[in-house]
């Protein structure tokens, strides 16, 4: 939140949504996870597993975590690129806490040993592993407590029927229009003390490349570069003009270069 004297620079940007009601336009994801949680909080039941499916920066992360409050439960999240070795599969998996969110970014990019592990404990909730090889190779199987694990992937083809036969629920998230990126761009300067007018959120969301992310992104460098709490749309042309964008001014214009064309990392690197 902003405190005070702080700068526009120093801002600390708002926390994902973490009700239904906070989530804009996805309608038909959240009619879903509404009624998913709902029933499992009617019956007091365990929640199946969820895989959500977008492209990054679409809004993956916040729609889990939303999940996760909603139930009612604590949750932790992991990238599954920090899993290399059986090792750390193993002691992220037995340290999780019953009845727990566990919430795997990229799921489809874990090592091939390490999703067959993943997929049998999805299935028996319990952990088999082998030490050793040969004669001499030892089996153990170890109880996991019951949790939910909600996967991020960003095709519904990235995913063996194994892996996907082990979800309850599947979410494909849907593309987000120009007016519903700026509501959103509204709702992120608001929760951090921002006053933009609509011409600016209108400017941010046709300039995102159609996520989220890249609106809170975008938000946040316009914010540092002109150092004030009231952002006008010729301050939000010229910011994003400094950063090296051919800036769109219409929803109409397909000709310019599109920032969902750029990879992650040079969007990241924008104002930078």
């Amino acid at each position: 939140e902003f405190r005070g004297t702080e700068s526009a620079s120093n801002r600390v940007f708002p926390q994902p949504a973490r009700h239904y009601a906070e989530i804009v336009g996805q309608p038909d994801v959240v009619s879903r996870l509404k009624t998913f949680s709902g029933f499992h909080l009617k019956n007091s039941s365990a929640p199946g597993h969820v895989l959500v499916i977008g492209e990054e920066g679409t809004g993956r992360t916040t729609i889990a975590r939303t999940l996760a409050h909603e139930l009612k439960l604590t949750y932790q999240e992991i990238d599954s690129s920090k899993l290399q070795i059986i090792g750390d599969f193993t002691s992220l998996i037995t340290n999780v806490r019953s009845n727990e969110v566990l919430i795997v970014q990229e799921i489809h990019r874990l090592k091939r040993n390490l999703l067959e592990l993943l997929i049998g404990v999805l299935r028996t909730q319990k952990l088999e592993i082998h030490i050793g090889v040969g004669t001499t190779a030892r089996r153990h199987v170890l109880d996991v407590a019951p949790f939910t694990l909600i996967g991020s992937v960003t095709r519904k083809s990235d995913c063996s029927p194994d892996l996907l036969s082990c979800f309850s629920l599947v979410l494909q998230l849907q593309p987000y229009s120009s007016v519903a990126l700026a509501q959103i761009a509204e709702q992120i300067a608001t929760n951090a003390n921002l006053e933009i007018d609509s011409e600016s959120a209108r400017l941010i969301a046709i300039n995102s490349g159609g996520r989220p992310h890249h609106v809170e992104l975008l938000i946040q460098r316009v914010a540092k570069a002109v150092r004030k709490q009231r952002i006008t749309a010729d301050d939000t042309l010229q910011a994003l003009s400094a950063f090296g964008m051919s800036v769109r001014t219409n929803t109409t214009n397909h000709d310019e270069p599109q920032v969902a064309d750029m990879s992650g990392v040079e969007f990241e690197k924008l104002g930078l």
